[in-house]
């Protein structure tokens, strides 16, 4: 429950990473899908980008967001795709 937001008593926002972690899944931004905190991104879109062979630095670099970003998501969605 730590890592959920309340709102009048129901959970409105999930931190899968924990709340440093900046990955959240929000029903009121990007329809519920997870993003990165700061910059909104999706996390799948940075994690695809480097699956593809990109390097972290030119993804970061592309969607405007820190390289820190970019290495949760890639965290974040390998934790999803590794089940």
């Amino acid at each position: 429950f730590k890592n959920l937001d309340y709102e009048a008593g129901e959970a409105v926002r999930y931190w899968p990473l924990g709340r440093d972690g900046c990955v959240v899944v929000d029903p009121a931004r990007s329809f519920g899908k997870p993003i990165d905190d700061l910059s909104g991104t999706p996390t799948f879109a940075l994690y695809q980008m480097a699956r593809g062979g990109e390097g972290i630095e030119d993804i970061a670099d592309w969607y405007g967001v820190d390289v820190d970003a970019v290495i949760r998501a890639i965290q974040y969605e390998s934790i999803l795709h590794s089940a």
